[in-house]
């Protein structure tokens, strides 16, 4: 049986070096194998909602539409530069660009790939990180056709933000079966 691994990264909040995009490769480059099919490095974005009620209708439309071009080349980039912080840790992807909810992102590209492992990157103190994949962990482990795991950099104070005082960096947190 074929393993393929999914890393995920959401676009506007996962900048190349920000501590959970660093731990997420970390691990990307724990579980990667010269001999193991590719992984797929997703980048998943959804383009913002603006008021342009006031704006003819053709007008309105050139606007988002634009808007839309502007994000979509921005997000391309910043997708190029996760593959080349991965490419200089010697991790071969390959890049998928999405535009979407990472919920609905994320469970679309596993079900795609028929993935065994989702690999995403997340802030120390796990803060935010349900709003933005649009649901609680458990949520979006019942949408996955499988395993997620989460790569957790240390806190500024050396911890993960979970457990204070333990120094324990980029610590994976794994799906409990049920």
């Amino acid at each position: 049986m074929s393993h393929t691994t999914v890393l995920f990264v959401h676009l506007p909040y996962d900048a190349p070096d920000s501590p959970q995009s660093r731990a997420l490769r970390a691990l990307a480059a724990r579980v990667a194998r010269p001999a193991a099919p590719p992984l797929y490095l997703v980048g998943g974005y959804t383009h913002d909602d603006f008021d342009t009620d006031n704006l003819p209708l053709a007008v309105a439309r050139a606007v988002r539409a634009e808007h839309q071009a502007r994000t979509d080349t921005a997000m391309a980039r910043q997708l190029q530069a996760h593959v080349a912080a991965l490419a200089a840790k010697q991790v071969a992807v390959t890049p998928l660009l999405r535009v979407g909810t990472p919920h609905t992102v994320l469970a679309q590209v596993a079900s795609e790939l028929n993935a065994t492992l989702v690999l995403v990157g997340t802030a120390p103190a796990h803060q935010g990180f349900s709003i933005a994949l649009g649901g609680t962990y458990e949520a979006l482990q019942a949408a996955l056709p499988c395993p997620v795991r989460y790569a957790i950099p240390p806190a500024a104070n050396g911890t993960t933000g979970r457990k204070q005082g333990r120094s324990t960096p980029a610590r994976v947190w794994r799906r409990q079966a049920a």
